[in-house]
């Protein structure tokens, strides 16, 4: 037989409030999950730089495996200071 009382009455169920979450941040903001960013326009070189450049080329000598022979913190030191290396929103790029 079936019994006379409902179940939830048995149980003494209460029902919960809806759980609710807080809104995002900026539900309207662009946000890039999958693919890259878009990419920073660098400063043309000038022609000044691009001598200064193909000169500094000319005198950075290579070990036979490559490396470079005054180190590599000298040469991108150097790479630094001449502008062959710029930072662009905190990426770094070569020219």
């Amino acid at each position: 037989m079936a019994p006379k009382k409902s179940l939830l009455k048995t149980l003494k169920y209460k029902p919960q409030a809806q759980l609710t979450m807080d809104d995002p941040v900026n539900p309207d903001a662009e946000v890039i999950v999958y693919g890259q960013a878009p990419k920073a326009s660098l400063p043309a070189p000038t022609v000044h730089e691009l001598v200064a450049w193909a000169d500094a080329r000319a005198l950075q000598k290579n070990l036979p495996n490559g490396q470079p022979s005054e180190g590599w913190a000298t040469r991108v030191a150097a790479m630094k200071s001449d502008g062959r290396l710029i930072k662009v929103d905190g990426l770094w790029y070569r020219r």
